[in-house]
């Protein structure tokens, strides 16, 4: 069993026995949650509105707010329910490595990086969730820098500083330019996926998270390893 199918695996949900709830009010924070999700992943967070948001789960922008105060606090929620269980996962990733025997691989790094990602159960969940990511690393909103540093900074310093041990020939300042350029070439490589499938005539296939996770840990490996200029040191 790969990785992959692991993580996934283990997050499989029983279903729901018994009647669910009637439809109305009673699941309309729910509808909120997925058609703001949908438009952010497509459009950006400036470029969505909440008459957007309700006109498309069917709601007032009245109840919007009545549930979430504010469109920055939508964007918040719909990225911590995600982005903080995949921190977690990331953090106690890390931790294993760090309790085996001997020096932890650059390799092994970057994959307790990637892994939680690729094993996120629904691929098209998994799409709109790296998209809404990449908006929001080039949004610029004060409260998307603040969100950012809310949710990754913690895990960000400690990879970082397993990245310094792991490559002790480079200084701390490419350390750090390089873990930057990492998260860059995930986020695209994770969310522009129909490109790539037409640059190549369907020869790469981005779908395949195992495929994505290999391709991926391999070209960012050969990026951090590399020998650096005088300059950048």
């Amino acid at each position: 069993m790969s990785e992959i199918q692991a993580q996934r695996g283990s997050k499989r949900k029983t279903q729901r026995q018994g009647p669910g709830r009637p439809e109305g009010v009673s699941n309309s924070h729910e509808r909120i949650l997925k058609a703001a999700e949908d438009l952010f992943s497509k459009k950006g967070y400036s470029g969505t509105s909440l008459r957007e948001i309700g006109e498309k789960c069917r709601v007032t922008t009245a109840l919007i707010t009545y549930y979430f105060k504010s469109k920055e606090s939508l964007l918040e929620t719909i990225v911590l329910r995600i982005g903080e269980k995949l921190e977690q996962q990331r953090l106690k990733h890390l931790a294993d490595l760090k309790e085996q025997n001997g020096p932890v691989s650059v390799r092994n790094i970057v994959r307790a990086l990637i892994l939680p990602l690729m094993g996120m159960p629904d691929t098209p969940a998994t799409r709109r969730f790296m998209r809404i990511q990449s908006w929001l690393h080039s949004e610029p909103e004060p409260f998307a820098f603040q969100l950012r540093a809310k949710l990754y900074e913690k895990t960000n310093e400690k990879y970082i500083q397993a990245l310094s041990e792991a490559l002790p020939h480079l200084s701390k300042k490419t350390i750090y330019w390089r873990f930057m350029l990492t998260v860059g070439c995930y986020l695209y490589a994770s969310s522009d996926t129909h490109r790539l499938s037409q640059m190549s005539n369907k020869l790469c296939n981005p779908d395949d998270l195992e495929e994505l996770l290999d391709e991926l840990t391999d070209f960012i490996c050969g990026g951090l390893a590399a020998e650096s200029t005088a300059r950048s040191q």
